[in-house]
């Protein structure tokens, strides 16, 4: 069966089922990308996207895609607290007590972050789709990336990378590895 042959439901199961493989490989590597495999597994079995794509459907009627992109941002809100928690108690106890230190104000944050990266990935979709500046925004959009990526492993700021310097040092020292026959949700 090809992917394009496969309803969305059998899709979302197919990437769940590809997350929890690789998540188990990270983990008995003892990768550093296991948290984020994790991360990416949980949003995804989560949100328990194809009921939350019917739901949509069900109750957006005849509104646009600027309706649907906006319940999309609510639907992934409401499951910011309860992955955080699983990756919490999966991988670094501290980021629970971290949680309750920040009030939980922190999935405010997260959830601001989330709607900022989809809106930014919708205009640069639009961008790569207009046909004159194809090109251009590819070339963007890879710089943008670059820069970001070279921002966050070494700041401009020096208490930005101290702070990195310190977080680089304690996660790892800090982080616990599941058993391996530990469930994934």
């Amino acid at each position: 069966m090809t992917a394009e042959s496969m309803l969305p439901a059998e899709k979302v199961a197919r990437v769940a089922a590809l997350l929890a493989d690789r998540v188990r490989q990270y983990d008995t590597a003892h990768a550093d990308r296991a948290a984020f495999a994790y991360t990416y597994f949980r949003l995804t079995t989560t949100l328990d996207l194809p009921h939350a794509l019917q739901r949509m459907a069900t109750s957006t009627g005849d509104r646009g895609r600027i309706a649907d992109f906006q319940r999309m941002n609510d639907v992934l809100a409401s499951c910011i607290d309860r992955v955080q928690d699983d990756l919490a108690s999966r991988y670094i106890h501290g980021l629970g007590f971290l949680d309750r230190l920040f009030t939980r104000d922190d999935e405010l944050l997260t959830n601001y972050g989330i709607r900022v990266a989809r809106g930014l990935a919708w205009f640069n979709c639009d961008r790569l789709l207009d046909p004159d500046g194809t090109e251009e925004a590819s070339r963007s959009i890879g710089r943008s990336t670059a820069a970001l990526i070279g921002e966050i492993r070494s700041p401009d700021d020096w208490k930005l990378r101290a702070g990195s310097w310190i977080l680089r040092r304690l996660i790892p020292e800090r982080r616990h590895w599941p058993m391996a026959s530990a469930p994934l949700a």
